[in-house]
């Protein structure tokens, strides 16, 4: 058997209402690339397991005997992938059918490139498209080139949009089980030592979920012992030793800030007020745009004022 060009990994947990559209859009993806399907179930509780049975002569379907864990599952398909080139994909996201068109050229066209990604379209729990385009912000930067400290201080990148060279992820494997942002921790450390590649094409849906793991990381404090355990290992790695001692204030501080806003925004005033110091000492600069600097003085000096704001205003929607 030879290698696939492209292999696509679909991991499943409880999506059923969304598992058709999902691996509908992977059977509908257009091009000529050698391709292979891999298809794993975390044991899940709902209707996948016979959703998965309509598509099992389509592709390979594994289904685990108990619960495993995202990072696990992701790691197991992994292992399995033979391909060239690699994408995972969360069974309630969906390509759009020009993904694999416009990316696989640019990593063929571009082998300094580890990952090649596009735009995603918004999408809510109802199938709606909410934002059309758009949706990663680059600021205009080359659509070829080093991204590596912009990846490290904002996530932009979205995994249903991502394709990654199996020589460049592979080295990164297995992902850490802690590492509860795996899609970060893969694009981070590919761009570490690899440029990036971008198509500004729309290439896939995202699904935004009003409860989701992001806000119970913040309100666990996981998010962010996970983002600077992220961070904190590539610093120690002594690749781009000089590059990163410089760029450590602003990369670090941005996380603070964003963290600082996430904590704001869920009235943990005190990790915020923290926060936005970190942010004060590392990177000045940036706590005064967007109105981080307001933000801060208000957790300083009225805390109780803005949840009362809050519940004034939620109860009046």
């Amino acid at each position: 058997m030879g290698t696939p060009t492209v292999s696509i990994f679909v991991q499943v947990y409880n999506t059923a209402p969304y598992l058709r559209r999902c691996l509908g859009s992977v059977l509908a993806l257009r091009g000529p690339w050698e391709r292979e399907i891999v298809v794993i179930d975390d044991a899940s509780r709902d209707e996948s397991d016979r959703i998965l049975e309509e598509f099992r002569n389509s592709m390979r379907i594994i289904r685990h005997a108990e619960n495993l864990g995202a990072n696990a599952t992701a790691n197991d398909g992994y292992a399995l992938c033979r391909g060239k080139y690699l994408i995972r994909l969360d069974s309630d996201d969906s390509f759009r059918p020009n993904l694999l068109e416009e990316l696989v050229p640019l990593l063929e066209k571009n082998s300094e490139a580890g990952l090649a990604y596009g735009d995603v379209a918004l999408m809510d729990m109802h199938n709606r498209i909410t934002s059309p385009v758009g949706n990663v912000q680059r600021q205009n930067r080359p659509n070829l080139g080093d991204e590596f400290f912009q990846l490290c201080a904002e996530n932009f990148i979205c995994a249903p949009a991502t394709l990654v060279r199996s020589e460049a992820i592979r080295p990164l494997l297995p992902v850490p089980s802690e590492y509860s942002f795996l899609d970060w921790y893969v694009t981070t450390g590919i761009a570490h030592r690899w440029k990036t590649a971008f198509s500004p094409a729309v290439v896939a849906d995202y699904r935004v979920h009003p409860e989701n793991q992001h806000k119970r990381m913040v309100g666990d404090g996981s998010g962010e012992r996970i983002s600077f355990a992220v961070l904190e290992a590539l610093w120690a790695d002594p690749w781009r030793r000089e590059e990163k001692q410089r760029a450590r204030g602003s990369v670090f501080g941005a996380n603070y800030l964003v963290y600082a806003d996430k904590y704001y925004g869920a009235d943990l005033f005190g990790r915020a007020m923290r926060c936005y110091g970190k942010t004060l000492f590392l990177a000045p600069g940036l706590l005064f745009q967007g109105g981080g600097w307001h933000r801060a003085l208000s957790c300083l000096v009225a805390p109780k004022m803005i949840k009362k704001t809050k519940r004034f205003l939620h109860a009046a929607r």
